[in-house]
């Protein structure tokens, strides 16, 4: 009768005051448990009437579940589960289901983890207490196991608690249970993990995987590829579970299907041995009716082709799949023929199948076929099917499909060596009516002259192509050209119509044809009217032009005499605002100065150049003024440069001075003034420098009277 004022207070906000001070009141004297069960049911029942400040209560429930009574502990943990539907449980109450959780007492273990499991909805468990459900993991009583597992997956969902690996490696230890619905929630646990798995957890999950497929367990198979599926986005699964998965791909479940095509393709980017019976699985997966099954079944072939063989029969259902509806299977199924092309051979059947995919109306597909097929062709001993596909789609009808061969081949020379019947091919192409099949043809060219020698009639081609009214065919004609002549002799004609490309009003058709005849110079003879053009285009408008035909002047210049017209042009190159063109011009003149002699404005030129701010324009402007005066002699104002060159920073230019003023004075007299900048040199710090000098002092001593000095330092008699 006292305890009926409890009983009949309102509902709501009193009744829950009334009870966490009644649950006070009874504990303090001490009567029986029973009214503490009655109290916290009251809580579960006021909670669940949605009360506006329950915490009080649940502290009060926290504090109860230290009891001795399992009894009041069981039901506190009850009213508590109850209670974490609508709030949030405070962190010592959940530490104390923790606690209560390692009880022996199965019924209140099992209460404290469906607690805990409610409680993570929307709260934090702290990592002791995770550890807590964890070795309730490994538990005889299947109710302790099966909400240890629930409260350890809702804790992972949640995002709010980071679960440790034990608890991990404990879940896995769960997968054994007899019980299908623990081994359910564990594998549930382990799919909403976002840390990596151990390895020894993956391959429990594939030993429970061929346990549920044996047993044909409807419930436990689908959780296990779940798990399997979400571990491959962070972990490696290991082989053996990956052959589990591929029985999985002959499921009537699309959804599972999914999941495991998904987690299998994963761990085949790094697989070094993988199952033949698995590639041949994905290969039949190829024809799922699935289009996300059958696009990770190519990407996971993929993956496999660029470290094992694929066994035959999937590659032809590879190419079966290059005429599939989605874009994504045929773009995956392409990428994984081109990279089994560079291991194996390709049935013929595939390479047919390829041919049509040419046809794609998609770009990048169309390119990957391209790859495909030239892979393949590398990998044929004599050109056969690949290669012959190749050249017959460049001289389809359809313009379209020649465009985008083109382009693909194009795209793929920097990569691939083209064998010599497809280039042909591409030559001939040079002289298709479209113009975007002319410019590919002509980009695969370029790129693939610098891997492979073109036949005289690929050559002819280009050089007709000189002419074309599509200037990138002019100038990737022209480079390919020179890719050629950098390698072997070039006719003459086809180094003419080099020459007359450099009057192109293209810049870039300019430049390359700069660029060829310097290429074209290590192995060839200039014509006179190329080294002419090249001469002009010193002072085109184009920096690139000029820096390329200095270029091939310096070449030139080490195997003919130059006319003094282009002398002439040099010189006036050496004021270039290109440090480039400065540098190949004085290169040039010093190469040239000797044989093909200077004129006095080239000399004032070289003169000034010895004040360039390039030390080996310095250099080279030095040697060809010492080269030169043998033959003209030298102005004063160059005799004053070279002096002053003889300071200079770099000892090579000092040396090269040296030598010009010995050059000088060996055919005239010099200033007393210049022989005294000599024996200065003579005491240089680099033995070079004195060793040129004394040979200066020695020609001097030809045409001029020696101070006894300079004699004695020169070693003269």
């Amino acid at each position: 009768p006292r305890n009926r004022p409890f009983f009949e207070c309102d509902k709501g906000r009193n009744l829950e005051r009334a009870a966490c001070a009644h649950m006070a009141r009874v504990r303090a004297s001490a009567v029986s448990p029973f009214l503490i069960i009655v109290a916290a049911a009251v809580v579960a029942v006021g909670t669940g009437a949605r009360l506006a400040s329950p915490s009080a209560g649940i502290s009060a429930l926290g504090g109860a579940l230290a009891d001795v009574d399992p009894a009041v502990v069981l039901s506190a943990a009850a009213a508590i589960h109850a209670a974490a539907r609508e709030t949030e449980i405070p962190a010592d109450v959940i530490v104390a289901l923790g606690e209560v959780v390692k009880r022996l007492d199965p019924m209140v273990a099992g209460h404290a983890a469906m607690a805990l499991a409610g409680a993570a909805k929307k709260s934090e468990i702290p990592a002791e207490v995770l550890i807590a459900l964890g070795q309730a993991l490994r538990r005889k009583d299947e109710s302790v196991v099966f909400f240890a597992a629930e409260a350890i997956a809702v804790a992972a969902a949640g995002n709010k608690s980071d679960i440790p690996t034990d608890v991990i490696v404990a879940l896995g230890d769960a997968l054994p249970h007899v019980d299908s619905e623990v081994v359910c929630r564990a594998a549930r646990a382990i799919a909403v993990v976002k840390a990596e798995i151990p390895a020894k957890v993956l391959i429990a999950l594939g030993q429970a995987l061929n346990r549920s497929t044996a047993d044909a367990n409807t419930r436990v198979t689908p959780a296990i590829v779940a798990a399997l599926s979400s571990a491959s986005e962070t972990t490696d699964i290991p082989m053996e579970v990956c052959s589990a998965l591929g029985h999985i791909l002959k499921y009537d479940d699309v959804a599972l299907r999914q999941l495991a095509s998904r987690a299998i393709s994963a761990p085949l980017k790094a697989a070094t041995e993988i199952p033949t019976e698995l590639i041949v699985a994905l290969g039949e997966a190829l024809l799922d009716i699935d289009e996300g099954v059958r696009c990770h079944a190519a990407t996971a072939i993929a993956e496999a082709a660029h470290r094992i063989d694929i066994p035959e029969e999937a590659l032809v259902m590879l190419g079966m799949a290059l005429g599939d509806g989605e874009r994504d299977v045929r773009l995956a199924a392409s990428s994984a023929l081109a990279a089994a092309a560079r291991r194996q051979r390709i049935p013929d059947t595939t390479v047919h199948a390829l041919k049509q995919a040419l046809a794609d109306e998609d770009n990048e597909v169309r390119h990957r076929v391209v790859d495909a097929m030239l892979e393949a062709a590398s990998m044929e001993e004599t050109p056969s099917t690949a290669t012959d596909a190749l050249r017959a789609s460049l001289e389809f009808d359809d313009q379209d499909i020649r465009l985008s061969v083109a382009r693909a081949i194009a795209k793929a020379a920097s990569q691939h060596e083209i064998c010599q019947e497809l280039l042909d091919a591409l030559g001939h192409a040079l002289g298709d009516q479209e113009g975007d099949v002319r410019r590919s043809a002509a980009r695969a060219i370029d790129r693939a002259a610098g891997k492979s020698d073109l036949s005289d009639g690929v050559v002819g081609a280009l050089a007709k192509a000189l002419r074309d009214q599509e200037k990138r065919v002019r100038s990737d004609s022209a480079y390919a050209i020179g890719c050629v002549a950098g390698r072997r002799e070039v006719s003459a004609h086809i180094l003419r119509g080099l020459g007359e490309a450099l009057e192109d009003s293209e810049a870039q058709v300019r430049s390359g044809a700069a660029w060829a005849l310097a290429k074209a110079a290590h192995t060839c003879e200039v014509p006179t009217e190329a080294v002419r053009a090249l001469g002009e285009r010193l002072s085109d408008t184009a920096k690139d032009v000029r820096v390329f035909a200095a270029g091939a002047m310096s070449l030139v210049a080490r195997r003919a005499e130059l006319t003094s017209w282009v002398v002439d042009r040099l010189g006036v190159a050496l004021g270039d605002r290109e440090r480039d063109v400065r540098y190949n011009a004085a290169l040039a003149l010093s190469k040239a100065a000797r044989r093909s002699g200077v004129s006095r404005g080239v000399l004032d030129a070289l003169g000034s150049a010895l004040e360039d701010g390039e030390r080996d324009i310095r250099r080279h402007a030095a040697k060809a003024i010492a080269k030169a005066v043998g033959r003209s002699g030298a102005p004063a104002e160059v005799v004053v440069a070279l002096c002053v060159a003889l300071k200079d920073a770099d000892a090579d230019v000092r040396r090269s001075a040296a030598r010009a003023i010995g050059e000088i004075a060996s055919v005239g007299e010099v200033s007393s003034d210049v022989l005294e900048a000599l024996g200065e040199v003579l005491e240089d710090g680099e033995e070079r420098v004195r060793m040129a000098a004394a040979g200066a002092v020695r020609s001097a001593a030809r045409s001029n009277d020696i101070p006894m000095r300079l004699r004695a330092a020169a070693e003269l008699p």
